[in-house]
């Protein structure tokens, strides 16, 4: 899942100090969860930054790339043989 947009992201704390809003008004009215704004809020009392984190990265690819380039290959070849 992508993150939310920084514009977005800027859209909330601008309403949050405008307006006064509660988190749960700033996630109805964005349409975001409570926890997302939450979390976006402690984020910027403490850094003033609103940009996301970056990605934790996933699962270890199961195949290295040696099987990967044999994989490949026989998929290429079977592509040849069906047409």
């Amino acid at each position: 899942m992508k993150p939310y947009s920084t514009d977005l992201r800027l859209k909330i704390i601008e309403a949050k100090h405008k307006n006064n809003e509660s988190m749960g008004q700033l996630a109805e009215r964005f349409g975001v969860s409570y926890s997302f704004v939450s979390r976006l809020l402690k984020r910027y009392e403490a850094t003033a930054s609103v940009e996301p984190n970056p990605h934790g990265g996933g699962k270890p690819p199961l195949l290295n790339s040696r099987q990967i380039e044999i994989l490949n290959q026989l998929v290429e070849e079977d592509i040849a043989i069906l047409k």
